[in-house]
């Protein structure tokens, strides 16, 4: 039985401890379900002999908030902490092989730059290399999504060795250049913080970003034009009408 126990220790990850405080999160949940347990006895008796409307929906309306706050009581019932064993975890070699997909339809729903800092977080993850794969599904077949990707494979080249070199935890850009992320400056070198600039420049640089912002401008002045054409067309059959009558 100890073999077997070790056995199992070992092929997990992650290792996970009960709180100690759990028995009174019981009891609280017991004593709850006794009162939600009263009121319910006592809005059944007296939706029986006197039914009204409102009283019907008031015990129907506690009814789900019940069963509501029921589902919510699943995790409560034994709270536990786990934390990941690190060491437990194979060798680069007997990793497995990780393909990720990354769909998107429209620009205008999906912006292209959003799009760009998902493929360049998945790109830039803490995994080897040569057993990741990021795939990116263009069902719109949108041009500006093709040019935000090559855009995007560009700036990779400078974003994912700088985060391995450094281990940088925030892998995607638009959180690292944020507030968000000036933990990351944390005893940190002059060398780290000399590319991080390097980086930022490279990133505003980019020609896209101007391209992308004239090209969904544009798009969206050609649809406020349409717009303002149908509703004038519109106006004028109206009118045309009611002159005819």
């Amino acid at each position: 039985m100890a073999r077997r126990r070790s056995r199992r220790d070992m092929a997990t990850l992650h290792t996970h401890t009960v709180q100690p405080w759990f028995s009174l999160t019981r009891l609280h949940i017991l004593f709850h379900s006794l009162a939600l347990f009263s009121l319910f006895y006592y809005r059944t008796t007296h939706l029986l002999h006197q039914p009204t409307l409102p009283w019907f929906l008031m015990t129907l309306a506690e009814a789900i908030l019940a069963e509501l706050w029921l589902y919510n009581q699943a995790f409560r019932w034994r709270p536990v902490t786990r934390s990941v064993a690190t060491e437990k975890l194979p060798g680069e070699e007997k990793l497995p092989a990780v393909d990720i997909f990354v769909c998107t339809l429209d620009p205008e729903k999906e912006p292209t730059v959003q799009v760009m800092d998902t493929v360049i977080s998945a790109m830039a993850m803490d995994y080897p290399s040569g057993k990741l794969a990021v795939y990116l599904s263009d069902d719109g077949g949108c041009p500006v999504t093709l040019y935000g990707m090559r855009e995007a494979v560009e700036f990779a080249k400078e974003w994912v060795p700088f985060c391995r070199k450094y281990g940088v935890k925030l892998r995607c850009p638009k959180v690292f250049f944020s507030p968000m992320g000036e933990d990351e400056e944390l005893l940190r070198t002059e060398g780290f913080m000399a590319e991080k600039e390097q980086l930022k420049v490279c990133m505003h640089a980019s020609s896209f970003y101007m391209v992308l912002w004239l090209m969904m401008n544009i798009r969206i002045w050609f649809q406020n034009c349409f717009q303002l054409f149908s509703l004038f067309n519109s106006f004028w059959i109206y009118f045309y009408m009611v002159c005819l009558d």
